[in-house]
């Protein structure tokens, strides 16, 4: 997972690889050691559930739409153009309310595992399963 030079095209990721996750689409555009960037769209009514990264801080970025974010207890909203952090040991969940897809840049840094449960989870639908992978992967729902 060395940095390579050149350009990753939109809608092509990496390798040419694109997740469904939950009906989210995740296309990984950069993935390395000490970082980890993909691009998704989260249809409206989506979410990801409460989770925690003990060993990574995780970076949002709107392109598209509004997120509201619980980040610890504090409930966050963002749109376009904003950017939010959610550092290490911080338990937050992803929700998309507002009607309409939502497209952002993440990005989680160190890389750790989780490109390889992006890998194993795609296209799973259940839950408790992809509960258990989290967990062995370093990414607990909580």
């Amino acid at each position: 997972m060395d940095a390579s030079s050149g350009a990753v095209r939109a809608k092509a990721g990496v390798d040419g690889q694109a997740w469904n996750i939950l009906d989210q689409i995740y296309i990984p555009m950069a993935v390395t050691q000490t970082s980890f960037i993909w691009d998704a769209t989260l249809p409206a009514d989506s979410f990801v559930p409460r989770h925690v990264h003990p060993n990574q801080d995780e970076f949002i970025y709107i392109l598209e739409g509004e997120l509201e974010l619980v980040l610890g207890q504090e409930d966050v909203k963002i749109g376009r153009g904003d950017m939010v952090t959610m550092p290490m040991n911080v338990p937050h969940s992803i929700h998309n309310r507002s009607g309409k897809p939502v497209r952002a840049i993440f990005s989680v840094s160190p890389t750790n595992l989780t490109y390889e449960y992006f890998q194993k989870i795609n296209n799973m639908t259940d839950r408790d399963a992809m509960a258990a992978l989290a967990a062995e992967h370093d990414l607990p729902f909580v």
